[in-house]
């Protein structure tokens, strides 16, 4: 069942209280410039869930309140004003200044369930963010985004499986072909990670997705990237931006997410294609959480 609700500053869009919507992965691969764990250095894994929906509109990401966040003394997790989008995952191994053992629970690292906070709606106008993700009980750590990518196929209605499109020229919210009929929506991110104010950063590559496996438009199509394209643009001939939907489509799922730091930084590009192809095999890392209705 879909339901319609309003976020600050967006326009009313749609949203899934049923969980079973779909299964959204919100995956961000980082990776380090720096090979130590010194101060200014962000190293390991950070997993994150929610016990909200991720909603995609035409160009636009939205996340709903994850009442399961816990508050901290960077700030508390409230539904009005919205503060906490997102929360830290049993399995989170991370490293930074004051978190030399990167163990969850442990004095100065993240906690289970730590609320993350998400400078949203992710799209065009994110770009410049030095504050894209923050933490809720350490406000020494920071993620900044830097760059989207964007994509220019829109040959959505001849995709096979494992090939990947955009609604319009130059979108960022790239739409893969699943096997059953169902789509991966994929967005790539590049950005930096520190733990003193900036001086020294980490820079990541990563993305956010969700798969797509029921039926939108009112349940009356199946999630392809074809059907996809016409649901926000009417046609799967598109030449432009100013075809498609200005905001009031959208599709929801829930979500989760892994973030992880390596010795190398890849292009979002080929994250990207990393990520098409793990998930082709099959997704694994799902927390179940319960929607908030």
């Amino acid at each position: 069942m879909i339901k319609k609700f309003e976020r600050t500053g967006a326009s009313s869009i749609l949203a899934s209280g049923a969980k079973a919507l779909a299964v959204l992965v919100f995956t961000i691969a980082a990776a380090s410039l720096l090979s130590t764990t010194a101060t200014g250095t962000v190293v390991g894994t950070l997993l994150t869930g929610s016990s909200g929906t991720v909603t995609a509109t035409w160009d636009m990401v939205y996340f709903s309140y994850d009442s399961a966040a816990n508050g901290g003394s960077a700030f508390a997790c409230t539904s009005s004003p919205e503060t906490c989008d997102s929360d830290v995952s049993s399995g989170t191994a991370l490293t930074f200044a004051g978190c030399s053992s990167g163990t969850l629970g442990t004095a100065g690292c993240l906690s289970t369930q730590e609320g993350i906070y998400v400078e949203q709606p992710i799209g065009p106008g994110s770009v410049g963010d030095t504050s894209f993700l923050t933490f809720a009980n350490n406000a020494n750590l920071v993620f900044s985004l830097t760059g989207i990518s964007t994509y220019t196929n829109t040959n959505c209605a001849s995709l096979t499986v494992g090939n990947s499109c955009v609604i319009y020229p130059g979108a960022a919210l790239l739409l893969t072909l699943l096997p059953n009929n169902q789509t991966l929506v994929s967005l790539a991110l590049t950005g930096n990670a520190t733990d003193d104010g900036g001086v020294t950063e980490s820079g990541y590559a990563g993305g956010f997705s969700q798969v797509l496996t029921q039926k939108i438009d009112g349940n009356t199509l199946l999630p392809t990237p074809a059907n996809i394209q016409q649901y926000f643009c009417g046609s799967n001939t598109v030449t432009s931006f100013m075809q498609c939907d200005g905001g009031t489509q959208s599709i929801s799922s829930s979500q989760s997410g892994s973030f992880t730091l390596s010795s190398a930084v890849p292009e979002p590009s080929a994250f990207a294609l990393a990520l098409i192809g793990g998930l082709l095999i099959g997704v694994t890392r799902i927390r179940p959480r319960s929607s908030k209705s």
